[in-house]
C-alpha cells in the first residue's frame, strides 16, 4: 500500500544521488534497474532488460546487458570495459572513475579531476592535487576555484560518475 511505500522511501539514510529513487529503503536507477524499471517495485519480465524505464528485448544502440542492465561500459564503475569488470582504485585514490571504458585515477595530470580533464601541459607548474584541481603558478585553471571535497562513490548500477561539493 502506498503508506508502506512512503515510509520504505523514508528509509534511504541519505538523499539519493541525481538520477536515482530511493525504493524500499535503497537508492535505485528507475532506467536502468530490472527490479525497478521505471518505477519502485516494476520488474522486468526474466530476459527483458531495462531500458529508459521500459522493460525492452535489447539494450539501446552503444549500451551493453550486462545482467540484465543497460550499462555504457566505456564509463560505468561496475562494468568498466567490458560486463563484470569492477573499477576500483579506492585503495590507490580517494577519486577514480571509468573513463572510455579503463579505470583511471583522477588525480593524474591527464585524468584531473574528471575524465580527459588535462592539467596544461604549457605551464609545468600546473599539477593535479589530490583533490581533482589543478593548480600552481598563476595561470592554472583552479588557483581561484574553491577546493573540492570528495563525497564518495555514489552506489547503484549504471553510476560512473563522481561527486565534488565545494567547501
Amino acid at each position: 500500500d502506498e503508506d508502506y511505500r512512503t515510509t520504505l522511501r523514508a528509509l534511504c539514510a541519505q538523499p539519493c544521488p541525481e538520477g536515482q529513487t530511493c525504493c524500499d529503503g535503497a537508492c535505485k536507477d528507475l532506467q536502468l534497474d530490472p527490479a525497478n524499471c521505471g518505477q519502485c517495485g516494476q520488474r522486468c519480465p526474466p530476459g527483458k532488460v531495462c531500458a529508459n524505464g521500459h522493460c525492452e528485448s535489447d539494450c539501446p544502440p552503444g549500451l551493453e546487458n550486462c545482467a540484465g542492465r543497460c550499462v555504457d561500459p566505456k564509463n560505468d564503475l561496475d562494468n568498466c570495459g567490458s560486463c563484470g569488470r569492477p573499477c576500483d582504485l579506492s585503495d590507490v585514490s580517494p577519486i577514480f572513475a571509468c573513463c572510455g571504458g579503463e579505470c583511471v585515477d583522477l588525480t593524474r595530470s591527464d585524468h584531473c579531476g574528471a575524465c580527459f580533464r588535462k592539467c596544461p601541459a604549457q605551464n609545468p607548474s600546473c599539477t593535479c592535487q589530490f583533490d581533482g584541481r589543478c593548480t600552481g603558478e598563476p595561470g592554472c585553471p583552479d588557483n581561484d576555484a574553491s577546493p573540492r571535497r570528495w563525497l564518495g562513490r555514489p552506489r547503484g548500477p549504471g553510476v560512473g560518475r563522481h561527486t565534488f561539493r565545494s567547501n
